[in-house]
């Protein structure tokens, strides 16, 4: 048994030595999703706040989050939404490096065509 939980703790130290010595796998693509994330908030504030009387939030749970919390409810939530994408790729990562790095791109577009459409409506009704 001591054997087994020395291993453990062996396996977990080289974890933790990979991560702080080597880094995270696919860290580029990891800033890529946080950056197109952060645009995202920041443009729904912009058209939450600043153009209120004409868009409303389109995802049904997000609206339900910004109208109970307000915005930084909706902050939070989307902070966690990054984090559980972010953590889940990770771990997966760990085992299936090409799918981790597929979740990444598809995370990182889906949420960046959310940002090329929010920019779209931004000019159009700035004009």
């Amino acid at each position: 048994m001591k054997n087994s939980l020395r291993e453990t703790r062996l396996e977990e130290a080289s974890v933790w030595g990979q991560v702080l010595y080597r880094g995270l796998p696919f860290e580029r693509e990891m800033l890529l999703f946080c950056v197109v994330s952060l645009l995202d908030m920041a443009l729904t504030y912009v058209l939450i706040n600043h153009q209120s009387d004409q868009f409303v939030e389109s995802n049904p749970i997000a609206r339900y989050i910004l109208v109970s919390w307000g915005f930084q409810g909706m902050a939070y939530f989307k902070l966690a939404l990054v984090t559980v994408v972010v953590f889940n790729a990770q771990l997966i990562a760990r085992q299936n490096p090409r799918v981790a790095l597929r979740l990444f791109h598809f995370a990182s577009a889906t949420v960046g065509l959310v940002v090329v459409y929010s920019l779209f409506l931004l000019m159009r009704h700035a004009a």
